[in-house]
């Protein structure tokens, strides 16, 4: 992984926290948006282990204890959604996978507020 990936991946986080620090919804949760911050800086440090990314940042493959995961990036954290075997196909399948949810997610129509 490059430094510019891990850059990107924490921009992004960093750029829908401040969405989300713009938006109605900061002004009902205001006692959370510390907690908030903190789990996204958190996830910006926490970029080194980012294996692969998808283009838009919102899928990344990382290692975990059980083999190599596909995590889908959130306002605040990020969500594994799939996990695959400790060697070089699960490695392959997770990029694989990751990159397929990329391209579907950007097939989809997105909706306005």
């Amino acid at each position: 992984m490059t430094t510019q990936t891990s850059y990107h991946h924490g921009t992004n986080i960093l750029k829908r926290v401040i969405e989300y620090l713009c938006s109605d919804q900061w002004n009902e949760d205001r006692a959370d948006a510390l907690e908030i911050v903190n789990c996204a800086l958190e996830e910006c440090f926490e970029s080194e282990r980012i294996i692969h990314e998808s283009p838009d940042g919102r899928y990344w493959v990382g290692k975990v204890k059980a083999g190599y995961a596909v995590f889908q990036t959130g306002l605040t954290h990020s969500e594994s959604i799939a996990t695959f075997a400790l060697d070089a196909d699960g490695l392959s399948c997770a990029i694989a996978y990751c990159d397929c949810y990329a391209a579907r997610a950007a097939k989809r129509p997105t909706t306005s507020r």
